[in-house]
């Protein structure tokens, strides 16, 4: 797939890493921005088509919004998702996306800034402004709704206590059986190679995120002492903005800014 080859000015989006779902994701529109589709949003089309594939090279977070009416799915991609779609899409820019993607990627990880490359003509400055001006609309309208969740993390984060693990997946909303998954995989959390009770990794508890509570577990003629992960208030806050909401296979996410419809008259 080639870009949309019309007379529409296009916006070079920069590529510009986010942390989302606990990994540098960047957005999908853009990717195709940089890659120079005339029609940012048909990049869509060809994720849908790799969808499997994409897959395999780790989660793909999405987020439900309402554009004109009509209802749009955007799509995160993580580095090796943003590559792999850059070369499927067999653009000039292809080549050139791919190395500021590692580029830009590696820098947000070292935590160091990037300096993108500065206009060379008055076209490319009223571009940057444009998009420039976009990237703020898109982040008030963010801000707007996550404020208030941010408020409430806040005071969350203040209070006392622990939590099991139980517990810690009811205060997120997500089944227990998947929240210690993710959280495995957001290497919170390991099993032991040996009993594979579920231990939590050293960097966490000194962060106090988590917090190692000794209980005695009865086994058959004796009772054993084991450390017991206890996620902290901190954690728990922390856990809200990794995690999100938990979306049932089959379900569809909720749609951001959507109205509720009308009863008939």
């Amino acid at each position: 797939m080639t870009a949309d080859s019309t007379n529409a000015p296009v916006i070079a989006s920069a590529i510009t890493p986010h942390m989302r779902d606990g990994e540098a994701r960047i957005l999908d529109i853009d990717l195709a921005g940089r890659l120079g589709f005339a029609k940012p949003v048909k990049i869509r089309d060809l994720i849908k088509r790799h969808i499997e594939n994409l897959e395999k090279l780790g989660t793909l977070p999405t987020v439900g919004r309402v554009i004109k009416g009509g209802n749009a799915k955007e799509y995160y991609l993580n580095k090796k998702q943003a590559i792999f779609i850059t070369a499927k899409s067999e653009t000039d820019e292809a080549t050139a996306v791919t190395i500021e993607i590692i580029e830009r990627f590696d820098a947000y990880e070292r935590g160091e800034a990037y300096a993108p490359a500065l206009p060379k003509t008055y076209a490319q400055a009223l571009l940057a402004a444009a998009h420039a001006e976009q990237e703020r609309e898109r982040l008030a309208g963010e801000n707007a709704v996550l404020a208030p969740k941010a408020e409430a993390l806040d005071k969350l984060a203040t209070l006392d206590g622990v939590h099991n693990l139980r517990s810690a997946a009811q205060q997120c909303g997500w089944p227990e059986k998947i929240f210690i998954s993710r959280l495995m995989e957001l290497k919170w959390l390991y099993s032991h190679t040996v009993s594979g009770r579920k231990l939590a990794y050293a960097d966490k508890v000194k962060a106090g995120l988590i917090e190692v509570k000794n209980v005695e577990v009865k086994r058959t003629g004796y009772v054993e002492g084991v450390g017991q992960p206890m996620i902290t208030q901190k954690g728990l806050s922390q856990l809200r903005i990794l995690l999100g909401t938990y979306i049932a296979p089959g379900k569809s996410a909720p749609v951001p800014f959507s109205r509720p419809k009308e009863a008939a008259s």
